[in-house]
This record gives C-alpha cells, sequence and structure tokens, in this order.
C-alpha cells in the first residue's frame, strides 16, 4: 500500500495560513474597527487572486472528488462555491441516493484557498497525473474561474502541490463542516 504525504503537518501549515480569516474575536472597539475599515478602503488594495475582481469572486467554484478505480463504486465530491457555499456529497456505490452536507466560510477563507491554489501553481500541473501501475483510484481537483477551468486528475500520489492544494480544500471544507476530515463523512478523502 502506497502512503500518502502526512496530512497532519500539512493541515497545521494550513490551519496557520486560514486562521487568519477564522472570525476570532477582535479586542477592537466598534469605533476602531470602523476606522481601519476606512483606512483599508483607501489605502492601496492588494489583488485578488487569478487576477479576479471583486464581482467575479463568487462565480469561482473549487471541486475536489475521489473515486475508485472498482466497478460501480460511489463517488466523494467536496465543492467550495466562491460565495463561501460548502456541499459535501457520498455515495458507497453507484446510483444510491447521495448523503449529502451543507455549510458555509466566508469570503475571507474563500480567498484564501484561492491565493493558496494560485501560490501551488494550479494553472502550470498536468490535467492528468496517471498510475504508474494499474489503476486504483483517482482524485480530481478543479478550478473552476470566469474565464477559464482547470482541472488535474491525480491517479498516483507523489505531486507535493496537488497534495497541498487538496489539503487546503479539505480544511476550508471543515471550517464550515468539520466532519470533511478525518474520515468522518468520506472514507477515503
Amino acid at each position: 500500500m502506497t502512503r500518502r504525504p502526512s496530512y497532519a503537518c500539512l493541515a497545521a501549515s494550513v490551519m496557520i495560513a486560514f486562521s487568519a480569516c477564522s472570525g476570532a474575536p477582535s479586542q477592537d472597539t466598534t469605533k476602531d474597527a470602523e476606522k481601519k475599515k476606512e483606512n483599508t478602503m483607501t489605502a492601496h488594495t492588494t489583488p485578488l487572486p487569478f487576477g479576479l475582481l471583486p464581482d467575479q469572486v463568487a462565480k469561482t467554484e473549487v471541486f475536489y472528488s475521489f473515486v475508485s478505480g472498482k466497478t460501480g463504486a460511489g463517488r466523494q465530491e467536496m465543492t467550495i462555491g466562491g460565495d463561501g457555499t460548502v456541499k459535501l456529497l457520498f455515495t458507497a456505490v453507484r446510483g444510491e441516493e447521495p448523503t449529502t452536507a451543507e455549510g458555509r466560510i466566508s469570503k475571507d477563507v474563500v480567498l484564501r484557498l484561492l491565493d493558496i491554489l494560485e501560490g501551488q501553481g494550479i494553472l502550470n500541473l498536468e490535467d492528468h497525473y496517471p498510475p504508474k501501475g494499474d489503476f486504483h483510484s483517482r482524485r480530481t481537483l478543479q478550478l473552476t474561474l470566469p474565464s477559464q477551468t482547470k482541472t488535474v486528475m491525480m491517479d498516483e500520489p507523489g505531486v507535493i502541490a496537488f497534495e497541498r492544494m487538496a489539503g487546503a480544500v479539505m480544511l476550508a471544507a471543515a471550517i464550515a463542516l468539520p466532519e470533511a476530515i478525518n474520515h468522518r463523512f468520506f472514507p477515503n478523502l
């Protein structure tokens, strides 16, 4: 059995990246917060990932899935919309009624996730990484932007940028739905 890279270290590092946008209570007073917001609005604005405009963020989507190579196997999918909607879908076998869960993350978390995908170079990855031997399973990561869609199919573990992005997607989903990680909802993701 091939061992995948440890998600514990990955989750810890991604958790640190997401901690700034986790919505932790601030010590600022309302006036201080309003003043900071005014200053932020008039100051230089940081460019959004992938050159997106603010009104385009809601039109993005990140999709991550696992499909077994076994005949009749079900689906395991995570979808994170640019509006913050998080959807989980699971079927054990093809054709059965899916088990689903839905939650929501903040726009800041969506932007952080898109920033990680851009930083890890999703648009520069190959479209398909075939297995070195027999096909056993496939993980798919798909980014939908207003102007393009990039799909990366991974049949063989080992591309570290893909593993980092997959970990970031799982962690972002877990902010809304903690069962998205540690095999609570999905047996293989």
